[in-house]
């Protein structure tokens, strides 16, 4: 038996978009003496060691399956009949462990199954389930987001159906629904320097900084630990992301490196001092803030910024992180350092969140005034010919 791992990269050819993706091939000597040869695709954000694992559970399932011609598969009976609400029982059980799920994932996945899918076609047969479903999924009155997580939920379980054997025919093809482009919102430069100014305690301005001036999301504020502040060479090792007191990974299943600005460094090495490296930096215990908690110290930051109750705040966590984004973009920083510091998987999310402000576009137009003007534009230079000597 042998596992062979290749990444490879496919090109849109409509509008050149470039995605990564892994090959995985199977070599199988089966008990009866013949050979086989299995490939399958893997999303090609997944760790090799990801993959790897996957593919030897993999191995395991086609040698306990033992060896069938392409004849046989081809005539093989259908699978067994069984019922949309049986087969998500077991895949919520099974295949957040063999992927790797993050826990936030997993209970989405449970929610959804219990409160939508169940109860819309729970009793149908998993080989039936298909476009139709899709069609009610799209159908609810609920935002696009939602919905396109909901379709995308659902035909990533047909999907697994149909590699599982228990349905013969692949998931049908997904159209995502269409709905007006949310802007995210962030902070102007005056407006997040007047918001750190206004931070009533260290916890508050870390909190806000954290956001701000390094672009963690609320789960990896609130996993941050002693340990991971490496004041030697000034950088924050973002390797852990807390949700409903469960640690985990990052969003992405990737750790990364920030380096610490002058006063983010101060105020967590302030928070730092006499803690275990065990402690978690922003409660200074084994256990972790909740996130109502981080949520309220930016209602209380904001309400001391602008004079008002933190009762009337909206509290806003990750608008701290689009505020990092949009002020790495008006800094002129590379898109490819942008993703790689706020840990994007695609450099389409990365474009999502650098947004573009109100005075950058004013700022535009002067600039295309002032070329058709001539008033700062370099003027071209004529060209010289030089005469043939005789």
């Amino acid at each position: 038996m042998a596992i062979n791992l290749k990444k490879r990269t496919y090109v849109n050819k409509k509008n050149g978009n470039r995605k990564e993706y892994w090959v995985v091939t199977i070599s199988l000597h089966h008990t009866c003496g013949r050979r086989q040869r299995k490939r399958f695709n893997r999303p090609g954000d997944w760790s090799p060691a990801r993959v790897r694992s996957w593919a030897q559970q993999r191995e395991a399932h086609l040698l306990a399956a033992g060896y069938e011609s392409e004849e046989a598969e081809a005539e093989s009976p259908a699978p067994e009949a069984i019922t949309f609400s049986t087969f998500a029982a077991k895949f919520v059980e099974d295949y957040p462990q063999l992927v790797g799920l993050r826990p936030s994932t997993t209970y989405r996945y449970v929610c959804h199954v219990r409160n939508r899918f169940n109860p819309m076609f729970g009793d149908r047969l998993i080989s039936d389930v298909g476009e139709e479903e899709y069609r009610m999924l799209a159908s609810l009155d609920l935002s696009p987001a939602t919905r396109n997580i909901l379709l995308s939920e659902l035909r990533c379980m047909i999907s697994r159906a149909h590699e599982w054997g228990l349905r013969s025919t692949p998931a049908p093809k997904l159209r995502r629904v269409k709905g007006p482009k949310v802007e995210p919102g962030w902070y102007t430069p005056a407006e997040y320097e007047a918001l750190v100014e206004a931070a009533p305690a260290s916890h508050h301005r870390a909190i806000i900084l954290l956001g701000g001036d390094a672009g963690l999301r609320c789960g990896e504020m609130m996993g941050l630990q002693v340990r991971d502040v490496e004041v030697a060479s000034s950088e924050l090792h973002v390797c852990r992301s807390v949700w409903k007191g469960i640690p985990g990974p990052p969003k992405g299943g990737r750790d990364r490196r920030v380096p610490l600005s002058p006063r983010l460094a101060d105020v967590l090495r302030s928070l730092c001092v006499g803690c275990s490296p065990d402690a978690y930096v922003l409660s200074a215990t084994s256990t972790s803030m909740t996130r109502a908690q981080v949520r309220h110290r930016v209602k209380v930051t904001e309400g001391a910024w602008l004079g008002q109750s933190a009762g009337e705040m909206k509290g806003q966590v990750h608008r701290l992180r689009h505020t990092f984004g949009s002020s790495l973009v008006r800094a002129g920083v590379n898109p490819r350092v942008i993703q790689k510091l706020m840990g994007h998987a695609s450099i389409l999310m990365t474009e999502r969140y650098m947004g573009v402000g109100d005075d950058q576009l004013q700022s535009a137009i002067v600039s295309l005034a002032a070329l058709s003007t001539g008033g700062s534009a370099d003027k071209p230079r004529a060209r010289s010919r030089k005469k043939k000597a005789k």
